[in-house]
């Protein structure tokens, strides 16, 4: 797979489920283009394993079916990077809906159960 150097050079990603699979894979490709990530995931031994030790990767733990854990992922990656460009949200039983703005910014609007949106 080829792999194309700063693609996303100077954009910020969160990545839920970052600890295995997609979400890994996912957060090691958008770093490998140049992006700013903040991994979220429920697992601690999954972030553990993905920590890498450069300064555009942040991980933390996050559940999310609660709305409150996930703003406060978005928040920390604000916080961190000061923007937010990109959006993987992986859940197979959750929707994380965020509003983005040009007027009012980043918004949360929930987290909810598939099919109730």
């Amino acid at each position: 797979m080829t792999v194309f150097e700063n693609r996303f050079d100077q954009k910020v990603a969160i990545v839920t489920g970052a600890g295995s699979g997609i979400g890994k894979a996912a957060t090691e490709r958008l770093l490998a283009e140049g992006a700013s990530v903040l991994a979220l995931d429920n697992d601690d031994a999954g972030l553990s394993a993905l920590s890498l030790d450069q300064p555009t990767f942040k991980s933390a733990l996050c559940d999310v079916s609660s709305a409150s854990e996930c703003l406060a992922g978005v928040n920390d990656a604000l916080d961190q990077f000061g923007r937010l460009d990109i959006l993987q949200a992986l859940h197979p039983d959750r929707l994380l809906i965020v509003r983005v703005s040009r007027r009012s910014g980043i918004r949360l609007s929930g987290s909810t159960s598939k099919g109730r949106c």
